[in-house]
């Protein structure tokens, strides 16, 4: 982006190519800034509209960041709730062998009566 000087030759679009493409921390500042959707349209809409070839890799960028990112969260939040499932599954394992455990001499004294 940075080597087409002559593109983006209005002070606007050389603005904004200064602002978040002139060093690799400006650019993965705002790569960030693109992965959380973060006021992006104000940034590659106009770069796009001056070259449109840019399209591509803004929109290979939202969709593959965005869908990965959601892939991310979706998976974490799916691990979590498999954890909470399988830990309420052993609770109520372990609370049913209590029950057991609490109710085997009763029972065992009760059948002894009947017999």
């Amino acid at each position: 982006i940075t080597l087409y000087k002559e593109t983006f030759a209005t002070e606007e679009l050389q603005s904004i190519v200064d602002t978040n493409f002139s060093s690799l921390f400006s650019t993965m500042l705002f790569l960030v800034q693109f992965m959380t959707m973060d006021s992006i349209a104000a940034v590659y809409m106009p770069l796009v509209k001056a070259k449109p070839a840019l399209m591509l890799y803004f929109g290979l960028i939202i969709v593959v960041v965005s869908i990965a990112l959601m892939n991310v969260v979706l998976a974490k939040i799916v691990n979590e709730a498999l954890d909470a499932s399988h830990k309420d599954q052993a609770f109520k394992r372990k609370l049913r062998g209590n029950r057991i455990r609490k109710m085997t001499p009763i029972l065992t004294k009760i059948f002894k009566e009947l017999d």
